[in-house]
């Protein structure tokens, strides 16, 4: 609760020196998509998340598309020319779930390699860096996503 007020009560401070409502729907964006915040929720309706498998993964990722995607929808009319050419034209419930599923795949092969291969590789990391290592994995794999789609965007236009 204290963390809930917290950022509205910074946000909407922010949301008043620019006379805008959106740092206040950002605010409430960022509280509702924490991980946290997610599984508190579902454990207070019955159910159990079970650590390291896709369930839970795909959940806060779906619940983290579906935030994104309306709050950009909402922001769409007062956004800045620049910003809207990276709007997709309409977000529809298989790009949003299909993104859900990318995303919490990517997260779980980055898990699997931080916790399970690197340590038979001999590579030990420290506990208290494992959440940076995730990311620096997962930004990686992301990486090496968009150079295989450019790849094949480039091979495209010479055919």
């Amino acid at each position: 609760m204290t963390h809930f007020i917290f950022l509205m009560v910074v946000f909407g401070l922010i949301g008043l020196f620019f006379s805008s409502w959106f740092p206040s729907a950002l605010g409430l964006f960022l509280f509702l998509t924490d991980d946290d915040f997610i599984e508190w929720v579902l454990q207070k309706i019955g159910i159990r998340l079970v650590p390291d498998t896709l369930g839970p993964e795909f959940i806060k990722a779906f619940v983290f598309l579906f935030g994104f995607s309306t709050l950009l929808a909402s922001w769409k009319d007062s956004a800045p020319p620049w910003l809207l050419s990276w709007f997709p034209p309409s977000a529809s419930w298989y790009i949003i779930g299909g993104g859900a599923l990318f995303c919490a795949v990517l997260k779980i092969i980055s898990v699997a390699v931080v916790r399970k291969l690197l340590p038979r590789l001999g590579i030990e990391i420290a506990p208290g860096r494992q959440n940076l290592t995730i990311l620096a994995v997962l930004g990686a794999l992301l990486g090496l996503a968009m150079l295989v789609l450019h790849w094949a965007h480039q091979q495209t236009q010479w055919m």
